[in-house]
């Protein structure tokens, strides 16, 4: 498994779900066609996109990921990489209350870089 650390809460393993994607940020105002037909775009950027699920997150993992992720901008290391994601606000979901009154939290989540 990818080691994932976010805004210095390594959750490697918790992480039951990883996808790493790139996105083309593009200026489609100066775009041209020539006259064979190619269309030339100018790229302003390319983008990472992470896709992270979790599970079976405490009661104190849960709290200090929550922290991490609503901050407006967050500092995440992932697979040997490190870089500046916008922050997300998505829900936790209550998987279930363990015999000991153990609470175990689900969350999934997008991050794009800044």
């Amino acid at each position: 498994m990818t080691s994932i650390t976010i805004g210095g809460v390594d959750i490697t393993a918790k992480v039951v779900k990883y996808n790493h994607s790139t996105k083309k940020v593009e200026d489609n105002s100066n775009g041209f066609t020539t006259a064979d037909g190619t269309t030339h775009r100018n790229i302003l950027a390319v983008k990472n996109i992470l896709s992270i699920s979790c599970e079976n997150l405490n009661d104190t993992l849960k709290s200090s990921l929550s922290t991490a992720l609503s901050a407006s901008t967050i500092s995440v290391a992932y697979g040997g990489a490190n870089g500046t994601f916008y922050g997300d606000e998505s829900p936790f979901e209550l998987l279930y209350v363990d015999g000991d009154g153990v609470n175990h939290w689900d969350l999934s989540f997008n991050l794009e870089e800044v």
